[in-house]
């Protein structure tokens, strides 16, 4: 799965990154952030909205169906499957119609650890990001949800995949991370390729590093590029080749 990410690029430095593919910026959809360091379900991030011109806005991460009678819901709904997003009726529909894209500066993701000897298991935390701190584009599916009282809620949730090799020592899952050429196809459901958009679905075959860090970054609260530096204890025996002490 994907569970706590990055963003703390600036808003001209997350649209440069798209190489002039054109966008329309809806209001403050991606007015100044205050640097995230430790992104959590729940908070509101700087998404794309596919369509004839892609559209960037906030949105709270956790999607809450349209449908749905409880918002609650969206705190179970922060991945979909790639395996089985065309066919669940919380996300079929949206691969039709409703793509979006997530930036992101890098994620983490938790290594179950045995201790030496037989002692208490447990997971350590990694962060994981491009080699040249390059934004990452999570492909994702969203949603707008309205109270009773016709107030307006929307909604992202991030598409997982298998691991690409980099990252399969780690964890099981990742985040759908789409090369530059797959994002505007992505992006134009009106085109009709939903199949083509599919075939997206993969493992990320661009250079990934990662490492271990504090266990800091367990706690949503703690908002800090600490949570992103590499951990200064002897877990760092598992880092992955090309990433020294």
């Amino acid at each position: 799965m994907c569970g706590r990410f990055t963003l703390h690029d600036t808003p001209e430095e997350i649209i440069a990154s798209l190489d002039g593919l054109d966008i329309d910026v809806d209001g403050a959809g991606l007015e100044p952030l205050e640097p995230c360091y430790n992104v959590a379900p729940t908070i509101y991030t700087p998404t794309v909205a596919g369509g004839e011109t892609p559209t960037a806005g906030r949105r709270r991460w956790g999607l809450v169906p349209h449908w749905a009678k409880d918002p609650a819901i969206g705190n179970r709904m922060i991945n979909a499957r790639s395996e089985t997003v065309a066919e669940k009726p919380a996300f079929r529909n949206l691969v039709a119609k409703k793509r979006c894209i997530v930036p992101a500066n890098g994620y983490y993701e938790w290594k179950k650890h045995q201790a030496p000897g037989g002692g208490r298991s447990g997971k350590i935390p990694y962060y994981i990001r491009s080699p040249q701190h390059r934004v990452l584009w999570f492909a994702g599916l969203h949603d707008n949800w309205f109270s009773a009282d016709d107030k307006r809620l929307d909604t992202y949730t991030i598409i997982t995949t298998r691991p690409a090799a980099a990252v399969a020592d780690i964890h099981h899952r990742m985040p759908v991370i789409l090369p530059r050429d797959g994002i505007e196809q992505w992006l134009r459901p009106d085109r009709g390729d939903q199949a083509g958009a599919l075939a997206l679905l993969q493992p990320y075959n661009g250079e990934l590093e990662a490492y271990a860090v504090s266990q800091m970054v367990n706690s949503p609260r703690n908002n800090s590029p600490l949570c992103m530096a590499p951990a200064a204890a002897a877990d760092d025996a598992d880092l992955l080749p090309g990433r020294s002490r």
